[in-house]
């Protein structure tokens, strides 16, 4: 009995101490800038998983901390973040004021694409230029392509008036150059990379990290130019968008449709542990013809995207995140757009279904925000194609309008050209960050792969039933271990990285040019940041990096005329392409008057060896021609970049960015020149932002593109180099925000694109016309006009 009772006593006691004793108090109070709240800025406890984010009116609350010394992390967009030591018992509840300093010039903000881990970005040893949401919103991109154009350094393009094929240039080098990531990944095909950026619309998009050049060592394989980074939306607090815009595609000339429909939202659970973001977007644009022969200078797209990313916090320290996106887009270019392929006179289509996802696992590791992250991702493609011309005889006089069903008996369809393409890509692996004091390392091993197929299909004609034809059928794996060491100093920090990359690349179809190649090669990095100054980082680098001898984007690629067709191929017995890269930078940041500015200088040189070059055979008896990619020798790129912001007051700011530069092969390659081809030696953008009265704002940008050299075969079977026009392409927008309801607010926007119509004005016309002879600007003349919602416009 007294044992019992000794129990029962001791069970009260726990019981009346558990109810008595509330725990830690939570932590409340109100984040501003000295002048009013800002709202939903983020609230994190340091090296674990627990956070928040205030309000609409600035507020906060902090749950669930356990007892003890800890260290807040407060950020928000556009502002300084700032750590605050607080000291958590039972008896002490805290009221926290928080002011945090503006940061217009964006030094503060967070970059990871640097070196796989989290910095600021005036304490990364590489620079990271970035674009957030409202600079693609000022800029009016509707696509990541249009937005990466105001970035020094890079350049996009049309290459190919049917079907819209486009490529961004870093540092002069083509787009097989730069390695796309999408979250930090390496899960960007190759086939999905042959409409590229153009298929991913900016709605979903945080936050755009651009390093060029030395990303190799951490990033392996085709980042010898640099690294794109996408960074999806990520749920932090409960926010809605919702939008809707239409242009007209060439005011001057029969004028196209661009409509453009996006929704997105995040919502959090009350106690921070859980969060989603989803967002969608719908594209329905019309095919252009800029000189009124019935072929398209830019394509008809329409595209359907959706996507989510998700989080959920187990315990303090663990937290797992999922994201996933699927794109459908149809695209076709030519004539005769609602007829079936082989029905049109030239037809070149792609129908991609794509798939992606990745999940991360990570684990907050002691007190210095030390890291255990376990990772896999992958993406599918299923893509349909036809790449084909109906067939006359040689010497037929076509005559306008070319749908003339009289015209077209006398024609032959081409069965042959419908295709069929399928893609795996993944990537998984485990990576680990940690260090103590002045030291810092971050070390992992990540395992890379791709499966594609890619076939011609079945078709009957007079000749019989022809069978489905492998093109290619290869598959590509790549492990890698990558490591990078940190040693921080006063003014100086040295970072040393390295990675070790073996690929094995297997070609299945026998018929291929190529046997199965394998190497293992190693890429080092090395990194210095000094700050002799408050105000000025000066930083150096020299990394190493390779291109495998893989299928690339553009071979998956064809061009198609009346009378000639080209194909990319791999050539028998290609290496490797391997490079050196050197980087100097000078950044600096100061004040004139109230205004903020900076100013960064960086000169770049990278020397490539077995540099990849392009050998163009005679037509065959079908018009085929076969570009075969073989190594060219040795090629320099080298240049300097100059970007500039200022920023008077908040209510106005302007940045430019300019490049100047040389790439050039060692030898003559086609036509006699050592010139990368599509390449200008001088390139630049501005913008221009101005709010002069509360809630109106105006923005003013430009894209400026220098004279290159660019392969014309228009009146010859073996082609000539043309030396193209300059372009300055100049846009405006103008938006007014209607605050309609704390947390509900109206936007309406007008802009206009390329208001001089600086735009290509020698278009090949017909249905022999080199579909690859298009330079300068995407756009015409254009107008844009839309209304978007939201609680945080």
């Amino acid at each position: 009995m007294n044992k019992l009772l000794y129990i029962f006593t001791i069970l009260t006691f726990s019981v009346f101490n558990l109810f008595a004793n509330p725990g830690v108090p939570p932590i409340q109070g109100e984040i501003n800038n000295g002048d009013q709240p800002i709202p939903f800025a983020t609230i994190q406890l340091k090296s674990t998983t627990i956070g928040s984010a205030a309000d609409i009116n600035g507020k906060f609350t902090l749950l669930d901390i356990p007892e003890g010394e800890h260290i807040l992390v407060f950020q928000a967009l556009g502002h300084m973040s700032k750590e605050v030591k607080v000291n958590l018992s039972y008896n002490n509840p805290l009221n926290l004021d928080i002011t945090l300093e503006e940061d217009v010039l964006g030094l503060e903000q967070v970059v990871v694409t640097a070196d796989k881990a989290k910095k600021r970005r005036i304490d990364a040893s590489t620079i990271v230029n970035t674009m957030t949401p409202k600079q693609l919103t000022q800029v009016q991109a509707v696509t990541v392509c249009e937005g990466l154009n105001f970035t020094s350094g890079l350049r996009t393009e049309n290459n190919c008036q049917n079907c819209g094929a486009n490529a961004v240039r870093m540092n002069g080098m083509d787009g097989s150059y730069s390695q796309i990531l999408i979250n930090g990944r390496q899960i960007f095909s190759g086939l999905a990379g042959v409409y590229g950026l153009e298929i991913i619309p900016t709605n979903m998009i945080q936050q755009i990290e651009v390093v060029k050049g030395g990303g190799s060592a951490l990033y392996g394989s085709n980042a010898i130019a640099g690294t794109i980074n996408l960074i999806t939306k990520e749920p932090t607090n409960n926010i809605f968008e919702a939008s809707i815009q239409n242009g007209y595609i060439g005011l001057d000339k029969n004028p196209k449709s661009d409509l453009n429909i996006n929704l997105n939202t995040t919502i959090v659970s009350e106690d921070k542990n859980t969060g989603i973001a989803l967002y969608a977007t719908n594209r329905n644009r019309e095919g252009y013809d800029a000189n009124g022969d019935t072929f398209t200078e830019l394509s008809k797209i329409k595209n359907t995207t959706f996507g989510t990313n998700m989080y959920h916090r187990i315990g303090y320290r663990n937290k797992i995140s999922l994201d996933y996106f699927h794109i459908v887009e149809e695209r076709r270019g030519g004539d005769m757009l609602n007829s079936k392929e082989h029905e049109a006179n030239i037809t070149e289509s792609a129908n991609h279904n794509i798939n992606t996802g990745a999940i991360n696992f990570t684990r907050f590791i002691g007190e210095n925000n030390g890291q255990l992250s376990i990772y896999a991702s992958a993406q599918h493609v299923d893509r349909s194609t036809y790449y084909g011309a109906r067939q006359y005889e040689d010497g037929f006089i076509f005559e306008l309008p070319m749908n003339d069903p009289e015209q077209l008996s006398l024609g032959t369809p081409d069965m042959s050209s419908y295709g069929s393409t399928k893609d795996l890509s993944y990537s998984y692996g485990i990576q680990t960050k940690g260090g103590s004091g002045r030291h810092s390392y971050i070390a992992g091993i990540e395992n890379i792969g791709s499966n594609m197929k890619d076939k011609k299909l079945g078709y009957t004609d007079s000749e019989g039933y022809h069978p489905d034809v492998i093109i290619s059928d290869q598959t590509m794996n790549t492990l890698g271990i990558f490591g990078q060491y940190d040693y921080e100093m006063k003014k100086i920090t040295i970072s040393a990285g390295f990675r070790v990359d073996n690929y094995n690349i297997t070609n299945k179809e026998s018929g291929e040019s190529n046997s199965d190649l394998s190497n293992t090669v190693f890429s080092p990095r090395l990194n210095f940041l000094y700050k002799p100054i408050k105000q000025l980082q000066v930083r150096s680098s020299f990394s190493t990096g390779f291109r495998a001898p893989q299928i690339f984007d553009e071979d998956l690629h064809i061009e198609t005329a009346g009378n000639r067709k080209v194909i990319h191929k791999n050539g028998k017995g290609l290496k490797q392409e391997s490079s050196n890269s050197y980087m100097l930078s000078l950044d600096y940041q100061g004040k004139v008057n109230n205004g903020n500015f900076e100013i960064m200088v960086e000169g770049f040189y990278t020397g490539l060896k077995d540099a990849f070059a392009n050998e163009n055979s005679e037509p065959n008896e079908n018009g085929e021609v076969i570009y075969t990619r073989v190594n060219g020798g040795a090629a320099c790129v080298n240049g300097i970049s100059m970007d500039a912001k200022y920023f008077p007051s908040a209510n106005w700011d302007i940045q430019f960015g300019f490049t100047s530069q040389k790439s050039e092969y060692d030898e003559m390659q086609d036509h006699g020149s050592k010139e990368y081809l599509r390449t200008p030696n001088n390139y630049g953008y501005f913008t221009f932002n101005t709010e002069p009265v509360k809630n109106f704002s105006i923005s003013l940008n430009g894209t400026y593109t220098g004279s290159m050299q660019i392969q014309y075969f228009g009146n010859t079977i073996n082609g000539e180099l043309i030396d193209t026009d300059k372009f300055f392409d100049l846009g405006a927008k103008a938006e007014y925000i209607l605050k309609l309801k704390k947390g509900f607010d109206l936007g309406i926007n007008l802009g206009m694109k390329n208001i001089f119509n600086s735009y290509q004005d020698d278009f090949e016309s017909g249905i022999n016309r080199d579909p690859a002879y298009v330079y300068g600007p995407s756009l015409p003349r254009s107008i844009f006009f839309g209304i978007k919602i939201g609680n945080l416009l």
